[in-house]
């Protein structure tokens, strides 16, 4: 509760239609914690799922962990992509910064 609690307060106002429309990520990063637990919670949550579908309970920690680990797998691949500059983000589902830029255009254009 404690947490849905956080992420509201933390984002609420934005979703008001009083709110003044004013940009940047800043006025969102007060949620990004909350969501960090979630998706932890949700790993955690998944793993119990995993292990009990293989009626294995003695998986549990493991299916947990390489879930885990495949979540930040994708975060260490986008890292290593996105350097040394890193000026720009799209996500390898996207085709990476320079094919995502150019996927975007031709989509809008086509």
């Amino acid at each position: 509760m404690l947490l849905g609690l956080s992420a509201l307060v933390a984002i609420g106002p934005f979703l008001l239609s009083s709110t003044p429309i004013f940009g940047a990520e800043k006025h969102y990063a007060a949620v990004v914690p909350t969501l960090c637990i979630f998706a932890g919670l949700g790993i955690r949550v998944a793993g119990q799922l995993a292990a009990r579908a293989f009626a294995r309970a003695d998986l549990e920690q493991a299916m947990s962990a390489a879930l885990a680990v495949l979540a930040l797998a994708a975060s260490g691949v986008e890292t290593r992509a996105a350097q040394p500059y890193g000026l720009s983000y799209y996500n390898s589902l996207a085709g990476g910064a320079v094919g995502g830029a150019e996927g975007i255009i031709d989509v809008q254009i086509g």
